[in-house]
């Protein structure tokens, strides 16, 4: 009775270890990998410094700050060094301006230390190279800068890093709710498409003002190539969600006339027009990028005409062409939407007033 009594037991605490374990053991390879981060650590670095884990430097947000998160929480955990908390570095993170996914100045890296009292500095890196990512991460002294440590991992197979890519930056949510974004009205919050560095190449078709020549009506010429455009844009690497950019465009009309059915006269009038931009964007959905700026160049008016030497009325010489075709300033108010199928290909739309085009649409393409 009793040989039986120990043996249900010694089952009993077998099952519950392996339900304990089962429950505590990260099955994902970006937990794992996590785990192993952190224990390396705990080997490698000095005992009695504090961390700063600042900064997972990737083009995916979501994914860098569920990364910096574990870190944390591991490192809490774990007992072996004290570290900064979130809300201690979130309270200060909007006023120096860096961004968690972002890379940080050394400037602000040592603001931070001295304000936060922290020794070490871990930081790193999450690019995609095929279908894997590739981790680094390191921890530096702050007192000279010298590398500590560094884990590099490849990471092969992981459905949650794989969640936290397809998110697109949308903040990853704390326990209770919180968030591990900025301050609760940064634009970077629900920037689910454009990220600093990040470079657009747009290139469309559109509709735009008729024939402008002093003393013409311009109703007869019809227009034989809509406003094709194609522009840049850049998303500075600044707090504030600014792009800077520039933009070609082109468009002609043609006239054609038949003087008593003998004399054919062709008339063609073109421009072409070169602008910078600068764009400011409001996140307001995933995938979907809004923005609203200001386009200011100047267009090149070209006038040519076909008549034959025998034609009987008025001839026209290049600089009485040259005298109706002004060139203009070209100026802009424009709002525009971008709305992404895949992380590097969309389409997009813009409408407002420009010398060359009152609405272009076309595609675009990120990165």
């Amino acid at each position: 009775m009793k040989k039986k009594s120990f043996l249900t037991i010694v089952l009993a605490i077998v099952m519950a270890g392996g339900v304990f374990a089962q429950t505590v053991s990260p099955s994902d390879e970006l937990d794992l990998t996590m785990r192993e981060v952190s224990d390396y650590f705990n080997n490698q670095l000095p005992r009695g410094n504090k961390l700063l884990i600042l900064n997972i430097q990737s083009e995916f947000p979501a994914l860098s700050e569920y990364i910096i998160d574990e870190l944390i929480t591991n490192t809490a955990n774990d007992g072996v060094f004290p570290v900064v908390k979130w809300d201690e570095l979130d309270a200060i993170r909007a006023d120096l301006g860096f961004h968690y996914s972002g890379e940080v100045g050394a400037n602000i890296v040592r603001s931070l230390a001295n304000m936060l009292e922290a020794q070490i500095i871990v930081s790193g890196e999450v690019s995609r190279i095929g279908g894997l990512l590739r981790l680094r991460i390191w921890a530096s002294s702050v007192e000279d800068n010298s590398i500590l440590g560094q884990f590099n991992r490849y990471i092969h197979d992981s459905p949650k890093a794989t969640a936290l890519i397809d998110r697109r930056g949308r903040v990853v949510p704390a326990a209770g709710g919180a968030s591990r974004s900025g301050t609760a009205q940064g634009w970077n919050r629900a920037a689910t498409v454009i990220d600093d560095n990040n470079l657009f190449i747009n290139a469309g078709i559109g509709f735009g003002p008729g024939v402008d020549i002093a003393g013409w009506s311009g109703t007869d010429f019809k227009m034989a190539i809509p406003p094709i455009s194609a522009s840049v844009d850049f998303k500075l690497p600044i707090e504030f969600p600014i792009t800077l950019g520039a933009i070609i465009m082109y468009t002609r009309w043609d006239w054609s006339y038949n003087f008593l059915n003998l004399f054919n006269l062709e008339w063609k009038y073109s421009r072409f027009g070169f602008g910078l931009r600068g764009m400011y964007h409001f996140n307001l959905m995933e995938n979907l990028d809004t923005y609203a700026g200001l386009t200011l160049g100047y267009v090149w008016h070209s006038l040519s005409v076909s008549i034959p030497n025998n034609f009987p009325g008025e001839q026209w010489t290049q600089s009485e062409l040259a005298e109706l075709a002004v060139n203009q300033v070209l100026w802009g108010l424009n709002i525009g939407a971008r709305y992404f199928f895949t992380d590097y290909l969309g389409a997009y739309i813009e409408l407002g007033y420009s010398s060359l085009q009152y609405v272009g649409a076309g595609l675009t393409v990120k990165f």
